[in-house]
């Protein structure tokens, strides 16, 4: 299970899953997520709002 949250702990995204590879997250608003160490590699994020997201460790690839 998978869960993103922003800074106030308000829950933006619960997947069943591993890892976000290849997720389509167009125009998603994950303002303020904490992204640590998430696995992202193809994830695909056009439009997406990650203003002040925690990406530390993050792979975007």
């Amino acid at each position: 299970m998978i869960e993103i949250r922003n800074y106030n702990g308000r829950l933006l995204l619960q997947v069943d899953a591993k890892t976000l590879e290849g997720a389509n997250l167009e125009g998603a608003n994950l303002w303020g997520a904490i992204l640590k160490d998430a696995y992202l590699e193809g994830a695909y994020l056009w439009g997406a709002d990650l203003a002040s997201a925690y990406l530390e460790g993050a792979n975007l690839r």
